[in-house]
């Protein structure tokens, strides 16, 4: 499986929505694609229409503490509107905190073993002591979603440099939204320049669609024209795009294979 880890260096600036515009959004829908909320400040999913307390986080943590099966994953996800199948976490941060701190080692190595789908993870505004830190280490790709600020870039940058150093592949996805006067703003490709990493869109603001996708889970189809869906439709193109190149395997010659040398 391939896993896309979506985090915020502060505060969460449309992680949840951009997760969840992802999965609906990628370019395979064939392939087996989940959504996993691992927020340890807790998750929004409980507000709304059609979502229960349980299945969830919670009771994944309780099954954890045996061992998981391969389908143990998948009888905790939750089904909503058009094939989005949602790992729900508690949505007091205690509660979310708790669940995830007990099963987080066990669910990054469960996911290592499912070769039959990809998952892409809500893992919340990061911190150093933050539960869902190990999740954004052994992800494929990361995902940092920030607005183009000055302010947000003092709290990205540090972040971006601490997981490049450790080996993780990050991108960072850009959302648009109301900024104080005067704010200094910054264009994508002077954060990729700053950054010397891939910036992807800006996702546009669009708060009557948001409000919509956030009544209206997993049925996105009447949204599809609008800002926010039309942004974030490249983003996701972009991110499952990248996915695939770091799966391919490396090449090399056969045995005995000569290869010019350029002099």
């Amino acid at each position: 499986m391939s896993t896309v880890a979506v985090a915020a260096a502060k505060s969460s600036p449309g992680v949840t929505t951009l997760c969840e515009l992802l999965v609906q959004l990628r370019p395979a829908p064939s392939r087996h694609c989940v959504l996993l909320d691992c927020d340890p400040a807790g998750g929004d999913w409980l507000l709304r229409p059609g979502v229960t307390a349980e299945p969830g986080l919670a009771s994944f943590a309780t099954a954890g503490r045996r061992e998981l099966g391969p389908g143990e994953l998948a009888a905790h996800l939750q089904l909503l509107g058009e094939g989005l199948e949602v790992l729900v976490a508690p949505a007091a941060a205690r509660q979310a905190t708790a669940a995830l701190e007990l099963v987080v080692e066990r669910l990054v190595d469960h996911l290592a073993k499912l070769d039959h789908l990809d998952a892409v993870i809500d893992c919340g505004s990061l911190s150093p002591s933050s539960p869902a830190l190990a999740l954004v280490r052994a992800a494929d790709l990361v995902v940092l979603a920030s607005r183009p600020t000055a302010r947000a870039m003092v709290h990205l940058a540090p972040w971006v440099e601490q997981l490049v150093s450790e080996d993780s592949a990050v991108v960072v996805a850009l959302v648009d939204g109301p900024t104080a006067r005067h704010e200094a703003t910054y264009r994508g490709d002077e954060v990729a320049e700053a950054l010397d990493v891939d910036v992807l869109g800006p996702l546009r603001h669009d708060a009557a669609t948001a409000a919509r996708l956030w009544c209206q889970p997993g049925r996105l189809a009447p949204l599809r024209h609008s800002a926010l869906v039309a942004s974030a439709a490249p983003v996701a193109e972009a991110v499952f795009a990248r996915l695939a190149a770091q799966s391919q395997p490396t090449s090399f010659p056969s045995p005995g294979q000569h290869q010019e040398v350029a002099g």
